[in-house]
């Protein structure tokens, strides 16, 4: 399977694995657990395991997105 065809896929889904969050939002597992820490990525833990809301990925970077273009002035 394509890396294409495996985007498609998991941007169709609405809770991620653990890893499949990591592939989606292109952050190391360090990372990734930083931000649903700190409440900036929603997760759940279920069964031992960690689901993660891809719409939660989606708002987080839309937000950065948003404060790097007021920093530079475009907003």
């Amino acid at each position: 399977m394509s890396k294409i065809e495996e985007m498609k896929i998991l941007g169709s889904m609405k809770w991620l694995k653990f890893s499949e969050a990591m592939i989606y939002a292109r952050m190391s597992k360090k990372t990734l657990k930083k931000y649903i820490d700190e409440g900036e990525i929603d997760a759940l833990k279920r069964g031992g395991n960690w689901i993660v809301d891809r719409a939660s990925i989606d708002k987080f970077y839309e937000d950065k997105l948003f404060d790097r273009k007021v920093k530079l002035g475009l907003i």
